[in-house]
């Protein structure tokens, strides 16, 4: 390719939802974007799903929807006791939702970054591992939480989200046309710990898919103990499953990335999996349009690399979401510490609450004085042996919460 070709406003590294979703965002306000990634045209193998009104404040959320392989409009939880909310649920369609974030004006480029440098021309020069070099405006991660281009003060997380996850016959499998977010119950013959819980949905098609999850563990779950739980739960052998089984290991937690050099995180790279669930993409493409507006407004002022860069992880993690962070931290040093029994307690509790307090809790862009309210108000309803476990544990957490107009 020529030197023309290689320059670009913006360069996005990463093909995900996260990436696809910001290349989007800058080509519909006329930023010349090329997303790198090693498979850019790789359909997605892993199952998202998300609630579906945190969508809602999309201008676009009427044709999201529409990306959905199926929806809920009740959702079913077990801890001690079965909750059913009725708040709709949907899984998307991989391939539609990857279609629906295909713009005519966004490049692909099938490679690797190795190296962002700036020039002396106040441009960005970035190397790819085939000795190839593109020259942009702007630097965006969307690689997902491996990525070396991003620093952080240590690479400790607060602990690790596993699943292994199979698609079966619906038939005995999951009750039809229901949709389990988390089934907290201890199967038939399997001791207590690690507190995993059951994520299962009826595709309506004939099929299921089951998932077995251990919340946050200290270190990660393997594949054959988590296997066997679903085995036990289901009374079925999925020892020989080959076809469609997901595997999954999220680093949960941990310190944010700093905000050196001209590379800005976004999406999971950033830091956007949610502490406690361990969700991300809804939270992406809800941030995608604030991320681009704010970035293309500096392109076009013309400011400098630094300018760029501070401007896009401003909108990326404005100070408010920071608060947020540390309270969601808070839970899941608090939950990595309690018993499957109390675990089971402590989400009858949390589900018990209004709805508007236990949704606005499951996103990483809710106000931190909110979450703090609702969560003094969830220390308060749950049992005194896990209050003790609260305050014996994370004490300071404790207090930010209590006392939330002195500490955010």
């Amino acid at each position: 390719m020529s030197s023309i070709a290689n320059k670009f406003d913006v360069l996005i590294i990463g093909a995900g939802p996260a990436g696809r979703a910001l290349a989007f965002e800058f080509a519909r306000l006329h930023q010349s974007v090329v997303i790198v990634d090693p498979n850019p045209h790789e359909l997605w193998k892993s199952t998202y799903g998300t609630w579906v009104d945190d969508l809602d404040n999309r201008e676009d959320a009427s044709d999201l929807r529409r990306c959905f392989q199926q929806t809920w409009p009740q959702v079913r939880v077990v801890g001690k006791i079965e909750h059913q909310l009725s708040r709709p649920y949907g899984i998307f369609d991989n391939g539609l939702l990857q279609k629906y974030f295909t713009h005519d004006a966004v490049s692909y480029h099938k490679g690797e970054v190795v190296r962002v440098q700036l020039g002396d021309d106040n441009v960005l020069h970035v190397q790819l591992s085939a000795n190839e070099q593109f020259e942009v405006r702007a630097v965006f991660d969307c690689g997902g939480t491996q990525s070396s281009l991003l620093l952080r003060n240590n690479q400790q997380t607060g602990g690790f989200q596993s699943a292994y996850g199979v698609h079966t016959e619906a038939t005995g499998a999951v009750q039809a046309g229901s949709f389990t977010l988390m089934d907290w119950s201890t199967p038939m013959g399997a001791t207590a710990n690690p507190a995993t819980f059951l994520y299962a949905f009826d595709l309506g098609n004939g099929t299921a898919m089951v998932e077995e999850t251990s919340l946050v563990e200290r270190e990660p779950v393997s594949d054959t103990v988590l296997r066997q739980r679903l085995e036990q739960r289901l009374g079925r052998d999925f020892s020989q499953a080959t076809q469609q089984v997901e595997h999954v290991r999220i680093a949960m937690g941990g310190s944010l990335p700093l905000r050196l050099g001209h590379v800005v995180g976004f999406g999971a790279a950033a830091g956007f999996i949610h502490p406690v669930t361990g969700y991300s993409v809804a939270a992406s493409l809800r941030a995608a349009p604030r991320v681009a507006r704010a970035v293309s407004d500096a392109l076009v002022r013309a400011e400098s690399a630094d300018e760029i860069a501070r401007a896009g992880w401003n909108a990326v993690w404005p100070t408010s979401f920071l608060r947020t962070r540390v309270l969601h931290d808070f839970g899941l040093a608090a939950l990595s510490r309690l018993t499957t029994a109390d675990i089971q307690v402590f989400f009858d509790n949390f589900f018990s609450l209004p709805q508007s307090h236990w949704s606005g809790y499951l996103r990483i862009d809710t106000k931190a004085r909110i979450i703090a309210q609702h969560m003094t108000r969830l220390f308060f309803n749950v049992p005194l042996r896990i209050k003790i476990k609260l305050v014996r544990k994370s004490p300071l957490g404790l207090v930010r919460c209590l006392l939330p107009g002195r500490f955010l």
